[in-house]
């Protein structure tokens, strides 16, 4: 996790497995979204974007150990991070765990965040536990099912694992009932570190402004929670 002041403005989380149908090499993909934060960098003095490469579970661990082996390589290129994302059901955190403590010890630099315990089964409540013990995350996305589980939520506090709430997501997604039932609350109580996500712009509609905004109206949190709870999430970029 960063601790320093300076914080990272943007993270473009994104998998390049999905950009290279049409022979676009990784390393090559890589280098073009690069291209595109250094513009953004020097139309915004001061500011800093970076990119996180995503892992699509369901393509299996082969593929997962190229994206892995591309982020190790591809620091000199905004690269700080890589992301394991979707079917928790079926590719749960574990299948995965080989090819993350490679990465982390051959990396300890590069953040690893985990899309884990978006479900409501028990399963979900240890991916979220495999995912911090097994493949060394540092955030936690959704994470909502750690909430029924006091000793995962001990863990998340103890390892200082941030998670990354999607509020609406995850009431689209069946996960949660509504904006007010959501364990955000439960997490921020807990004293474990939270960042408001939007998690995909374009199908949830919505942006973390909004979520903000959601959570304020819906008396999950004051305003002044709110301003703290973004002003943190600014320094738990991955650099």
């Amino acid at each position: 996790m960063c601790r320093s002041c300076r914080a990272t403005d943007a993270e473009i989380r994104w998998c390049p497995s999905l950009h290279c149908d049409l022979g676009l090499e990784f390393e090559q993909a890589v280098a073009a979204v690069a291209r595109g934060l250094r513009t953004g960098e020097a139309a915004a003095p001061g500011h800093r974007f970076r990119q996180v490469l995503t892992v699509l579970r369901s393509l299996g661990t082969d593929e997962a150990a190229r994206v892995l082996s591309l982020a190790a390589r591809s620091q000199d290129e905004h690269v700080v991070g890589v992301d394991l994302a979707g079917d928790e059901t079926q590719f749960p955190a574990k299948l995965f765990a080989e090819e993350f403590q490679k990465l982390r010890k051959s990396n300890p630099t590069l953040g690893i965040t985990v899309h884990a315990g978006e479900g409501d089964g028990e399963q979900a409540i240890q991916n979220v536990r495999d995912a911090v013990e097994l493949l060394g995350a540092d955030r936690i996305g959704h994470g909502c099912a750690a909430s029924r589980d006091p000793s995962v939520m001990a863990l998340l506090k103890a390892r200082d694992i941030l998670v990354e709430v999607c509020p609406t997501s995850n009431v689209h997604t069946g996960t949660v009932s509504s904006i007010a039932e959501h364990p955000v609350r439960l997490f921020f109580d807990a004293g474990i570190r939270i960042a408001v996500c939007a998690d995909n712009t374009l199908l949830s509609r919505t942006t973390a402004k909004q979520e903000l905004i959601k959570l304020m109206d819906n008396k999950v949190f004051s305003a002044e929670e709110i301003h703290r709870i973004a002003k943190n999430a600014l320094t738990a970029g991955f650099a």
